[in-house]
């Protein structure tokens, strides 16, 4: 959609949302942000390395998820400190989404006979998912306008305007309501 030859109107304004939220000004905001989610990950990694081995690979995908919520939704996401489900739901629904290029048998069995148990568990993680980021996009709609001079990522996607009608686009509109198998 950002890569299109030729960009329609929904995809120059979203990447006007983009090049605001990326501006110098911006950015600059961010690094505290991201300091101190570096700062929660020291923190942990010195409490944990008496235990013995830390399980790096995984504390470095929390550490990128709590880093992306802080600077582009000014949000804590809970990947260091488990205060929420995105971790998990993310890594099960790759599992799940990996699985289905590698095996596409089992993606023919769920088209197939989407009431088996692996669709329904499938659909369930899908809702699960939906669910945590409704929560996430409702705390996110909630929040007060930033200073006049500060354009968040969040504050950016929240005012998106419609290129047709010039209203802002709604949540309901952004989001595909759609059931989408992984």
């Amino acid at each position: 959609m950002l890569l299109t030859a030729s960009p329609n109107a929904y995809v120059k304004a979203t990447r006007k949302v983009y090049a605001a939220a990326l501006q110098t000004h911006n950015l600059k905001i961010a690094i505290p942000k991201m300091n101190d989610v570096l700062q929660k990950m020291m923190k942990i990694i010195e409490a944990k390395r008496q235990e013995g081995p830390i399980e790096f690979q995984s504390l470095m995908v929390k550490l990128i998820i709590d880093v992306l919520g802080a600077v582009s939704f000014d949000e804590n996401l809970g990947g260091l400190d488990g205060s929420r489900e995105i971790y998990r739901l993310l890594m099960e629904t790759g599992y799940v989404a990996k699985e289905k290029l590698t095996n596409p048998l089992k993606l023919l069995y769920v088209t197939l006979f989407p009431k088996s148990k692996v669709a329904k568990e499938e659909d369930a993680l899908i809702a699960e998912m939906t669910a945590e980021w409704d929560r996430l996009t409702n705390e996110i709609l909630e929040k007060e306008d930033p200073p006049e001079n500060q354009q968040p990522f969040w504050h950016a996607l929240r005012s998106m305007q419609d290129p047709d009608t010039k209203k802002t686009i709604s949540y309901n509109l952004l989001r595909d309501r759609k059931s989408t198998r992984l």
